[in-house]
């Protein structure tokens, strides 16, 4: 209700303490039973369930880190249980967290929208674009091998892995003392966890030891949990020295250990131009270790609050460039945009995916690229033999796979052309089409956007 107002009002004498204040309406996403505290808004979940993901990574990126000191750092243990009795901090972005959503309104989410779930946790280590070389001096006590270090980051995550995973009548007394956690809330049964992010954007410097700290979460989670599949991480970008040492790391250690790292987390927020003149990026990439692109976007422009940000032409550089991510699905084994949500008039960060107010919520031109590739998607790629690299020097990017279940064949093509352009690939013998053909198409103008007053444009 955009007009509503909340009115506390106390009668008589004496003092009082208010702690925690939740309003929430009448209707919320899901299964009551299962949701007994943080609730989902309806419209939020739906549009994410449409686009459909096949995977959640979660709470974010930079918001694993915390802000200032360790003593915001996002702790998942903070964010389970009765909503008084989540303790809420400020985060990175400068707005203090109630976690009426929490680790355990995330698994349920992944759970109902069918994705899988892919938390992200802290390693000891603060946002180091932010902090510098860690200057604040808790990091001195959070280092590998104190037993800070263990309470603070490795129990931190078997903890997790025993909330989501665990067993009530488990032998160990932590096993069984978080799986009840889970049980009280409403999931009796444990969720399906496979993926564990390991820090944020972390990268080894000469004051921050973040291989020690890599090697040290894999030895902890896999001596009990074998085929936990761990993502480790490049750093911020992919053009600099610490990238370089990061894959260097990877390779060097992915050989001597099974399942040592499933893939390495790399993030590109560029300007269209960049993902266009990259769709090739990953035809040469080495096989031994496969890729995230665990944060990507084309940024037309950035800023706050800007909804115009999400540009048609911005979607089409990010559909040109997943014509390369699918193209090499062998090593590129997930990928998600980023940001995935932003509130209308109080968003630090443009452009974003989906867009909400306190009524509505809608797509972005890049929702709908994505929503194509999510529908669309083959279960192997058909080679095009060359075809797709003459094509580029038309401005036209392509991809082609085949779902061997239906027997269809996916074409994806974008053109950065203003005009109209006619294409013709060649089939192999025994490729040519049987049936229906069907168009789906997202067109108009390079500087169209969605927004809250027309959330249709695009």
């Amino acid at each position: 209700d955009t007009m509503g107002r909340l009115c506390i009002i106390l009668e008589g004498n004496g003092q009082i303490g208010i702690d925690y204040v939740s309003l929430l309406p009448a209707t919320t996403w899901g299964d009551p039973n299962k949701y007994r505290n943080g609730k989902l808004s309806p419209r939020m979940v739906q549009v994410l369930k449409d686009c459909p993901p096949a995977f959640l990574r979660f709470p974010g990126g930079c918001v694993v880190e915390g802000d200032v000191g360790f003593d915001y750092q996002y702790k998942w243990r903070n964010t389970v249980g009765p909503l008084e009795q989540r303790k809420q901090i400020p985060n990175v972005w400068r707005y203090m967290q109630s976690y009426g959503i929490g680790f355990y309104e995330y698994f349920c989410l992944c759970e109902d929208i069918n994705a899988a779930p892919l938390p992200v946790l802290h390693c000891g280590v603060l946002c180091q674009i932010r902090m510098g070389e860690q200057r604040k001096t808790g990091y001195q006590r959070i280092m590998p091998g104190t037993p800070a270090f263990k309470s603070e980051v490795i129990d931190n995550v078997a903890h997790l892995i025993y909330f989501a995973k665990g067993d009530v009548s488990s032998s160990d007394p932590k096993e069984a003392y978080w799986a009840k956690v889970r049980a009280d809330m409403g999931h009796p049964a444990p969720f399906d966890l496979k993926y564990l992010g390991i820090g944020n954007e972390q990268w080894q410097t000469d004051k921050v030891d973040f291989f020690a700290r890599y090697e040290a979460f894999e030895k902890a989670i896999h001596e009990k949990y074998p085929d936990m599949q761990l993502i480790g991480s490049a750093g911020p970008d992919i053009t600099s020295e610490r990238y370089e040492a990061a894959w260097k790391f990877y390779y060097e250690k992915a050989p001597k250990k099974e399942n040592f790292v499933y893939a390495v987390d790399e993030h590109y927020y560029v300007k269209p131009e960049w993902l266009y003149e990259h769709a090739d990026f990953y035809d040469e990439y080495p096989r031994e270790v496969k890729v995230f692109s665990g944060e990507y976007a084309a940024h037309p422009v950035s800023g706050m609050n800007r909804p115009d940000a999400n540009t048609l032409g911005g979607a089409l550089a990010e559909a040109a460039f997943l014509t390369g991510l699918e193209r090499n699905a062998d090593v590129v084994v997930l990928a998600s945009y980023a940001p995935l949500f932003a509130r209308v008039g109080y968003a630090q960060w443009s452009p974003d995916m989906i867009w909400f107010d306190d009524c509505r919520a809608y797509g972005t031109p890049s929702y709908y690229v994505q929503k194509l590739y999510a529908e669309n998607m083959g279960t192997v790629t058909l080679s095009m033999d060359g075809q797709e690299k003459k094509l580029r020097e038309e401005e036209i990017y392509a991809n082609v796979s085949l779902d061997e279940k239906t027997g269809e064949i996916i074409i994806k093509a974008v053109n950065r052309n203003a005009e109209p352009k006619e294409i013709a690939l060649s089939l192999a013998e025994g490729c040519a089409p049987a049936g229906s053909m069907k168009r789906m198409s997202l067109s108009g103008k390079e500087e169209d956007y969605n927004c809250i007053t027309d959330p249709e444009k695009v």
